[in-house]
């Protein structure tokens, strides 16, 4: 006879639920790409910084990204995270350039 996979109901009994963080879930995970030969990190970001009047460039288009457009963020693995540029979705799948 085959055993279950399923927890035993004692175990999930004592424990609490954890508490979903959504901002995190929102900003999304952050993952590492290779472009033109530099290891990257991008994450993608709501756009949502707690001042309101905080816009950004994007560095392929230079069009301004307003503050609550979703778009990406992107930083050489090398480097640290303060160097990090702000691109469109679509302009960072198409960027040619050096971040750092």
């Amino acid at each position: 006879m085959g055993r279950s996979n399923r927890p035993s109901r004692g175990k999930r009994q004592n424990q609490e639920p954890e508490e979903l963080n959504l901002d995190l879930i929102r900003m999304g995970m952050k993952r590492t790409e290779v472009k033109n030969g530099v290891p990257c990190f991008v994450q993608p970001t709501n756009g949502r910084s707690e001042d309101r009047s905080k816009s950004w460039i994007c560095p392929n288009c230079t069009v301004p990204i307003q503050w609550g457009t979703s778009h990406l963020v992107a930083w050489p693995a090398d480097l640290s995270v303060e160097t990090r540029r702000h691109f469109h979705t679509r302009c960072w799948e198409m960027y040619n350039g050096y971040l750092g």
